[in-house]
């Protein structure tokens, strides 16, 4: 927004940057950023030439408008608390024959990466690609060495499963519920009383996949916290990848949280039915 200055808390000291783009993208790099004000060096203000503010409304500290000519103010490319969006990807079947790791540098050269898959969205998109093609493919799954206890990853770099236990798996000692505290995850007893988050996944005509968490009202045993969340129209949540955990995590704000989470019949199940 060209042209206004957004009058809000100063989250710290103002610094010299080159544009507003480049105060924007310090902005988004900040977890606690929400907006920025850049006051270019036309404002002839010693104190102010291309000068970078980076602010947050919290409590009572609202924004106002103020109209400056020389003020260059917008948000963070943050997503909005407790969303994660997923892009409809694009897949290609490359007629040639290759190792792994070459495929994988000829997709990063003429494409993106070798196919990732993170939905059933994925899946039905790369089976539509491959048609009637009956040989063999390369997906961008891999792992560094054949060993058991390498993890397996996708080729950029995200873990294949992802298990945030905050202690050693499977030491839930009877507990069957789960609670996600501090960015990872706890066996918790079911009865205990905690706050809770549910989820809503919505899939736009584009392609385009939102995952919404919003933190209830109140707390709950983690049963009630089930049934209300599907009284709702919703799911508690279930986090899958590092990206979601911190969405969630900003809606959670790092507390005791119920999750979806819960050990019965000796595994581990998410109640949305997703699997784990």
């Amino acid at each position: 927004m060209n042209g206004v200055d957004l009058r809000v808390y100063n989250m710290e000291k103002a610094f010299v940057a080159q544009d507003a783009s480049q105060c924007r993208q310090n902005c988004t790099k900040n977890v606690n950023c929400q907006y920025f004000t850049f006051v270019g060096k036309e404002a002839n203000i010693n104190q102010l030439n291309d000068m970078c503010f980076l602010k947050v409304s919290t409590g009572d500290r609202h924004v106002t408008i103020q109209y400056f000519q020389h003020a260059t103010s917008g948000y963070s490319l943050r997503n909005c608390s407790g969303k994660v969006t997923y892009s409809a990807k694009k897949y290609s079947l490359v007629l040639k024959e290759k190792d792994w790791t070459d495929a994988q540098e000829y997709c990063r050269q003429h494409y993106t990466n070798l196919s990732i898959i993170h939905t059933e969205e994925d899946w039905r998109t790369i089976k539509s690609t491959l048609g009637n093609f009956s040989g063999d493919v390369w997906i961008g799954l891999h792992r560094d060495k054949p060993d058991p206890d390498e993890k397996w990853k996708w080729s950029d770099g995200e873990d294949f499963m992802f298990f945030n236990w905050a202690s050693h798996f499977g030491d839930f000692k009877g507990y069957e519920c789960v609670i996600s505290a501090s960015s990872h995850w706890q066996p918790e007893n079911c009865a205990g009383d905690k706050q809770y988050v549910c989820q809503q996944l919505v899939h736009n005509g584009n392609g385009i996949t939102e995952k919404n968490y919003e933190l209830m009202i109140g707390s709950t045993k983690w049963e009630s916290a089930l049934k209300n969340c599907i009284t709702k129209g919703r799911v508690l949540a279930s986090i899958f990848n590092q990206k979601e955990q911190d969405a969630f995590d900003e809606v959670a704000k790092h507390d005791h949280t119920w999750i979806g989470l819960k050990h019965e019949n000796n595994t581990w199940n998410w109640s949305s039915g997703e699997p784990f």
